[in-house]
């Protein structure tokens, strides 16, 4: 695997985009990432730990990643102080919180890191603390600035910018009967071969990065009573409780595990929240696309009918 040079890139919508090098490759009007390894170094693990009665040590809880500090340390370089004075607008203008912050517009940006392993990765977060803090570095033609502000990610994990997506059609249960080449059972009175049942449509994706993510699931009709599996982790989401649910041709449901939702969407466009029809036995916290390869399959209560679709997108996830 090859080594890149790392360099962050801060996106948001409308403004034009500042890209923060840990090699610049031009030799003004650049902005030197000086502290890469701590930017991206610290998701905070949070757990509680209660003494114990009359013994020594603790009893810990679940341990859980708490949100992620990025601390951002830039020189800016330009070619002249005006430049300078530019670029140091600039980057006010794009961290600058929204003048009326709301759920849809709360300061988050997006940015997008190309890592030093090559894969190129994103998170969200927004500037915490104070405001950019700018100090000028001894230069005659005040051609350079120091740069510094801290950025908090409430989600720790750092996501691939490729988005993966698997599909497949409804699953069914099959019988295999396997004979070596060249070697044919000798079958006697009262002898039976063996059979094995296996699932058909077995659909595989694959997450390549550290830590599990959570995905987003599209189930779409025609198809009655649905049930997702991840075979690889025993984990399913199953539509069959409180009269369970039905799906005509066009009609689907859309399963945010991250958000904990689950809307159908008729052939209208009409949205419904189908939430209280998963199973007692369903769990979308726990429904995630772990390590490697996961094995997904699709059933349902008309098995007679292969017509159901199945989804899966996601992202890697990195720690």
């Amino acid at each position: 695997m090859s080594c890149t040079t790392r360099k962050l890139t801060i996106v948001r919508t409308g403004y034009t985009s500042i890209e923060i090098e840990e090699h610049p490759t031009s030799r003004s009007g650049f902005y030197l990432w000086m502290n890469p390894s701590d930017s991206l170094s610290e998701a905070n693990i949070e757990g509680t730990e209660t003494k114990k009665q009359a013994g020594h040590g603790v009893e810990t809880g679940v341990s859980t990643y708490g949100p992620r500090t990025v601390p951002i340390d830039i020189e800016m370089v330009a070619a002249s102080h005006s430049a300078l004075v530019t670029m140091e607008t600039n980057i006010r203008k794009i961290l600058a919180l929204p003048a009326a912050p709301d759920y849809s517009d709360d300061g988050f940006l997006l940015y997008q890191l190309d890592d030093e392993d090559g894969t190129s990765k994103q998170f969200y977060a927004r500037i915490i603390g104070s405001t950019p803090s700018f100090d000028m570095i001894a230069d005659p033609s005040q051609r350079r600035r120091r740069l510094t502000f801290t950025v908090l990610a409430d989600d720790p994990v750092l996501y691939s910018q490729t988005l993966t997506s698997g599909s497949g059609p409804e699953s069914f249960v099959t019988t295999e009967f396997a004979l070596k080449d060249g070697d044919l059972p000798a079958l006697k009175d009262g002898d039976l071969p063996l059979l094995k049942d296996t699932t058909g449509s077995v659909m595989t994706v694959t997450n390549n990065g550290t830590i599990g993510v959570v995905p987003e699931i599209i189930i779409t009709g025609p198809s009655t009573n649905p049930v997702v599996t991840n075979v690889t982790t025993g984990k399913k989401l199953a539509f069959t409780r409180g009269g369970g649910v039905s799906l005509v041709s066009g009609e689907y449901i859309t399963v945010s595990v991250a958000n904990k939702t689950a809307v159908k969407t008729d052939s209208g466009g009409s949205e419904s929240n189908v939430a209280a029809n998963l199973s007692l036995d369903s769990n979308l916290t726990t429904f995630v696309i772990v390590l490697g390869d996961n094995n997904f399959t699709l059933f349902d209560d008309t098995s007679d009918a292969l017509d159901g679709q199945l989804q899966v997108k996601f992202r890697d996830g990195f720690i």
